[in-house]
């Protein structure tokens, strides 16, 4: 278990915690001495009026110092393992199946806690799900890269 007096603790209950916060179920669970490997699923077409097949997997890997050592290659790591979403940036899924969440500097800046990651996460399947099915988005999306920093700064700022 690692502690930080902003973050707290991250151990097997805080991830089920954090987990059903956003109404993931935990069909697996592991840990190492540096990691916790959780894969989770959820049902995204019970947020809509309509039946379609909604269930998401994701790979889930928390490295146990992040708050310790908090910076991106700290972060939770998704991967999306049922192949539902199109592995695009466009999507903020890369080819791999991880999901791009947030600009780097933006859980530090905000002091994101691991309900935090799962939220942005939740979010960005959610608004996949409302482009696909309803034809419109209720993210305010960055790009990718350099443009993406910028519109960062710029939404940090008040600007964007």
């Amino acid at each position: 278990m690692t502690k930080n007096k902003h973050h707290g603790v991250i151990n097997k209950k805080l991830v089920y915690k954090s987990m059903k916060k956003y109404q993931f179920t935990v069909e697996e669970y592991e840990e190492d001495i540096n990691s916790i490997f959780v894969i989770i699923k959820k049902d995204y077409s019970k947020t809509f009026n309509f039946s379609f097949d909604g269930v998401i997997k994701l790979k889930v890997t928390i490295n146990k110092k992040m708050y310790e050592l908090f910076w991106r290659e700290t972060y939770p790591q998704f991967t999306e393992i049922t192949s539902k979403i199109p592995k695009e940036s466009f999507y903020h899924i890369y080819t791999n199946g991880s999901i791009c969440y947030a600009p780097p500097r933006r859980p530090i800046d905000e002091k994101w806690q691991l309900s935090d990651f799962i939220n942005a996460v939740d979010s960005l399947i959610n608004n996949y799900f409302s482009v696909e099915y309803i034809g419109v988005g209720c993210l305010k999306e960055l790009e990718h890269g350099i443009r993406g920093l910028q519109q960062y700064e710029a939404m940090r700022n008040k600007k964007y």
